[in-house]
């Protein structure tokens, strides 16, 4: 059960439920009682709440891509407002584009793409936010977030005869079943890539000894990345499904 909001004079904001009411942003609408006293505190945590979050542990490369709009004029004074992007991985958080009345592009829909791992190690509590604030008096403010998506862009490249001497895979070629011979210290965390570095099966747990691994997967070369801690080196073992 979660917290509720505090009260706000002589009631207390009672929130009775709520719905999506728009996409591209996405919008939640929230009905219930005397909500004009919800505070923004209180604000900012149900949007933790609702706010998307996306898992890119096993991800190679991600970059995360999305259109935005950003327009600022009139009022009294130079226009001061601004919009800014940012990225967390539920430890830290980072700015990662800041946006304001003199950047390129203000006035119509501009592309950004961010590389994930320039900013941040991997997680799988990723968040992605955008703040914007109507600073000053009388300025005209205008923001906007669309085709947010996030894309893997690394590849896999396994060393020409490399042999992980902890980490064997019998039979390779298979067509689809493979017993993983793990014999390094703990657990291995491995996942499955394509050849354009796409993760193609869930992420295992794959204890010391022997672990039947089926992929249902199309014929061609795939790659096993194994992890067993940082700062552990990576091994690649490549696969072959007949």
């Amino acid at each position: 059960q979660f917290q509720t909001p505090k009260r706000s004079g002589m009631y207390r904001p009672k929130l009775r439920y709520a719905h999506q009411g728009g996409m591209n942003p996405p919008v939640i609408v929230v009905h219930g009682n005397s909500l004009e006293g919800v505070t923004d505190t209180y604000k900012r945590f149900l949007e933790g709440r609702f706010r998307k979050v996306f898992d890119l542990t096993g991800t190679l490369d991600p970059y995360v891509r999305y259109r935005r709009w950003f327009f600022t004029s009139g009022g009294n004074g130079s226009p001061d407002d601004e919009l800014r992007a940012y990225l967390s991985n539920g430890l830290d958080s980072v700015l990662v584009e800041a946006v304001g009345p003199g950047s390129v592009g203000n006035g119509s829909w501009v592309a950004s793409s961010v590389r994930v791992l320039d900013h941040l190690p991997l997680t799988a509590d990723m968040h992605f936010s955008v703040w914007t604030s109507d600073d000053g008096s009388g300025h005209l403010l205008e923001c906007g977030l669309d085709r947010f998506s996030v894309v893997n862009l690394g590849t896999v490249h396994v060393p020409e005869g490399y042999e992980a001497r902890d980490l064997g895979v019998f039979p390779n070629p298979s067509s689809g079943t493979f017993r993983i011979d793990w014999s390094g210290p703990g657990p291995l965390q491995a996942t499955v890539f394509d050849m354009q570095g796409r993760a193609v099966s869930d992420r295992l747990l794959l204890a010391p000894g022997s672990t039947e691994l089926n992929v249902d997967l199309a014929p061609g070369s795939y790659v096993l990345v194994g992890r067993s801690g940082e700062p552990a080196p990576v091994r690649t073992i490549r696969l072959i499904i007949r």
